[in-house]
């Protein structure tokens, strides 16, 4: 019981903490290898500074430099090809 007590207490906190967002930058990286589907996003930043989004694909992996947010571009693509 205090778990579900626990959970309606803070759903409200992340949906509060989402609404404080804004898009910088958009790059449609599942598109640019054959409409494959993404799975999951870490970030990474190197030591001069630069920032790195390393996205998980279905066929691979994309490696975006988003140190400048609104111009985000792919750094190295990484693909396995299906058979």
């Amino acid at each position: 019981m205090k778990y579900i007590f626990l959970s309606f207490l803070l759903i409200p906190l992340f949906i509060v903490a989402q609404l404080n967002m804004t898009q910088l930058g958009y790059l449609n990286v599942v598109s640019m290898h054959g409409n494959s589907e993404a799975n999951d996003i870490w970030g990474y930043v190197d030591g001069n500074g630069n920032e790195y989004a390393i996205v998980g694909l279905n066929d691979g992996t994309s490696i975006v430099d988003v140190t400048d947010p609104a111009n985000p571009f792919e750094v190295f693509p990484f693909t396995i090809p299906l058979f």
